[in-house]
């Protein structure tokens, strides 16, 4: 009787096993991998009558594999929809091959729709269980989406790759560049998002270094409670933008000692934020923290000694507190709009005060008091000491 139940038990695995192996061989939605349009980049622009603009920058892989030829390896596809799933079913009826958004890795936004709103493109970027939501988000600035996919991307194929190669490569944490991130923070009442700004139409000879566009991390976008762009920072001032809302884990820095130049590439770039409610006051306390290796020193200190050494590390962590609160106090007093976490942190310490803050927090955000403190370390000097 044992020997039969375990004949049973054996015949019963091997039918299972068959199958199971029937059912995952091949491919999963039976669909062939040449018959599916690789879309890399999405373009989405503001069109007449609240409708969009959406521009899809899509692989030839003819051009792909002939490698140098004349052909582009991309063309760029554009149709007119009441939302974007109207747009989708209207550019699949341009294409000879499936429409699949798994491969796209990246949304440009044109800067006037994201100065209007992005609320309404929202909902299809968590919803659309095809859609990639960790594809990168970008704003074109000065010109359209469109116009930015049909760019040339320089050394790469394409000018999507580009834009996030960029991204990648300037020390921004990669997973709050993408658009579920950028709609889980617009979710929050007590932070606004934040985007990567590209310009469009600066590469007119691809040959050319000084005719590229500006580094992606260059120049943000802040964004209101809206979904709507109200301004934007530029170079160190984005930086440290960056920094102080959490987004950035490494970044070279170069500032002027006794009349001279030292660069440290940072890494472990942290920030914490620890705020306090006094009655009708908000105060907020922002550190800074980050270790250091010294690329390059023009000055004739011996950063051997330990004087020294601490003298490089006063000067920037000055100076990082005085653009930290130069910038902090510009987005307070002209864009309003809480890009660093400053009511979030309020709403984990004090739930209860938050409860009455949160419907007012644009208009309590300028008003709150900062104070930063930078404490930088120098963890390895290089391979030389004095000059």
């Amino acid at each position: 009787m044992t020997k039969m139940k375990r004949l049973r038990s054996q015949l019963s695995a091997a039918i299972m096993f068959a199958v199971l192996m029937g059912i995952t061989t091949g491919c999963w939605d039976m669909v062939e991998p040449n018959e599916r349009s690789i879309w890399v980049g999405t373009g989405l622009d503001s069109a007449a009558g609240r409708k969009i603009d959406l521009s899809a920058q899509i692989a030839v892989p003819r051009a792909l594999g002939e490698g140098g030829g004349q052909q582009e390896p991309y063309m760029v596809k554009s149709t007119v929809g009441r939302n974007l799933e109207d747009c989708f079913q209207k550019l699949q009826a341009k294409l000879s091959r499936r429409i699949f958004l798994g491969h796209r890795n990246a949304v440009f936004v044109g800067q006037e729709m994201a100065e209007k709103s992005m609320k309404r493109l929202m909902d299809e970027f968590g919803r659309n269980p095809r859609s990639n939501i960790r594809a990168k988000l970008f704003l074109v600035k000065g010109a359209t989406a469109k116009s930015f996919l049909a760019e040339s991307g320089g050394i790469e194929y394409f000018s999507t790759e580009k834009a996030i190669r960029q991204t990648r490569f300037n020390g921004i944490n990669d997973k709050m560049t993408t658009m579920i991130f950028f709609k889980e923070v617009l979710q929050r009442d007590g932070m606004r998002p934040l985007m990567q700004v590209v310009a469009a139409g600066t590469e007119k000879n691809p040959q050319s270094e000084a005719e590229e566009s500006e580094s992606s991390h260059r120049e943000i976008a802040l964004f209101n409670n809206s979904a709507a762009a109200v301004g934007y920072l530029q170079e160190e001032e984005a930086i440290a933008a960056l920094w102080a809302a959490g987004y950035l884990k490494d970044q070279m820095v170069t500032e002027t000692v006794n009349g001279q130049e030292v660069t440290i590439d940072f890494h472990h770039m942290k920030r914490t934020l620890k705020s306090k409610i006094a009655g009708e006051n908000v105060e907020v306390k922002l550190a800074l923290r980050a270790q250091g290796i010294v690329d390059e020193n023009d000055t004739d200190l011996n950063l051997f000694s330990y004087s020294d050494m601490k003298q490089v590390e006063q000067a920037f962590n000055q100076r990082i507190e005085q653009q930290m609160n130069i910038m902090i106090k510009k987005v307070q007093q002209k864009y309003k709009t809480d890009i660093f976490g400053f009511g979030e942190d309020i709403h984990r310490r004090y739930p209860k005060q938050w409860n009455q803050m949160k419907g007012n927090w644009d208009e309590r955000f300028p008003k709150v008091k900062v104070t930063v403190i930078s404490s930088i370390t120098i963890r390895h000097i290089g391979e030389r000491g004095p000059k």
